[in-house]
């Protein structure tokens, strides 16, 4: 019978030690209220520098120049590090005031951006993914 009282006793403090802790959002199931979730904004990526494209096309054509390929390899490498940061403009904000087409509208400021069709493609499944509600057109 000790045995059981303790057990009870252990989970109570574990229990009350997570309340004071977290605060009553910790029982909250609620998605809006969990105290382990965030609301994440989703940025556009950057805009690809002019250079960076050329060097694409010409990596592609296989016409890049031995000397230029570390220039080349440094600026993907920094573009790439760029991709996911988030320092200009979201989604949300992109997609502001677009009632119609909003899928196509988002393609066509990633090709202004530079982003290749393989790179837009995966952009878009993560949008599809983390945020569909923003894709939909309002009706």
């Amino acid at each position: 019978m000790i045995h059981v009282l303790l057990r009870i006793a252990v989970w109570v403090s574990v229990f009350t030690v997570g309340y004071l802790i977290f605060g009553p959002e910790l029982f909250d199931s609620s998605d809006d209220k969990s105290p382990f979730t965030t609301e994440t904004k989703l940025y556009l990526p950057p805009a690809k520098p002019k250079r960076l494209v050329e060097y694409e096309a010409a990596f592609a054509a296989g016409t890049l120049a031995p000397d230029a390929q570390a220039d080349y390899q440094a600026m993907l490498k920094a573009y790439q590090a760029d991709f996911w940061q988030g320092r200009d403009l979201s989604v949300a904000e992109a997609l502001a005031g677009v009632e119609q087409g909003r899928r196509a509208h988002l393609m066509d400021l990633l090709a202004d951006r530079g982003l290749s069709g393989q790179e837009a493609g995966i952009f878009m499944m993560v949008v599809d993914r983390d945020k569909p509600e923003l894709l939909r057109d309002p009706e």
